[in-house]
């Protein structure tokens, strides 16, 4: 959408779940299956979308409208995504399996304040898959059907929309701490750190 109100297509077919097949291609030649997060890079390079429904996350080209499975399947029904201000990795709210994971991109090499991997792995940052609302580290800590996520200017912390839990949680990328912001949200479906990474 412009800010002419002007609204385009930049990828997927106008017929949506209905003859979803995982499809990877140009433009409207793509299609996607209950899209429910999507995250821009920092240049504007790049769109990365949550495709909720086909149990994926996909990269978009925006400069060709070319859509990409960036993972073969990431069960769960992954409901928000982030991305790194490099474009390198994108954070997930892997919302049925009550965990935050990343998965590189392969544009660049990650950063160092991020987790390593080969291009296109998905890691497990924090959550035990059992749903819950407990502080802790990696394994050890719980979410409820996180929503969404969102990331700082420098990509080392997470905030969380933990939905069902009813809070706002933080997550150091690099130790996998979990820590809640705050609680007693009504369902918290979305969230935004601000550019300082101070509030959200």
């Amino acid at each position: 959408i412009g800010l002419d109100a002007v609204v385009t297509t930049l990828a997927g077919g106008a017929t949506g779940g209905g003859t979803y097949a995982g499809g990877d291609g140009i433009g409207t030649h793509a299609s996607f299956s209950s899209p429910t997060g999507i995250s821009i890079s920092k240049d504007e390079a790049y769109l990365f979308v949550a495709d909720s429904g086909g149990s994926k996350i996909r990269q978009i080209l925006t400069s060709t409208g070319a859509v990409t499975s960036l993972f073969p399947l990431v069960p769960g029904n992954s409901r928000g995504v982030a991305t790194h201000p490099q474009a390198t990795i994108v954070f997930v709210a892997n919302t049925n399996n009550h965990q935050v994971k990343s998965l590189t991109t392969g544009n660049t090499a990650p950063p160092t304040s991020s987790p390593t991997s080969s291009a296109g792995e998905l890691i497990y940052i924090a959550g035990s898959g059992i749903a819950g609302s407990q502080d802790g580290v990696g394994m050890s800590a719980r979410f409820n059907q996180p929503f969404d996520v969102s990331t700082s200017y420098d990509g080392s912390t997470i905030v969380v929309a933990d939905t069902f839990s009813s809070a706002v949680r933080k997550v150091d990328v690099a130790s996998g701490t979990v820590t809640t912001l705050g609680s007693g949200f009504s369902y918290p479906a979305g969230v935004v750190l601000t550019a300082d990474g101070t509030s959200a």
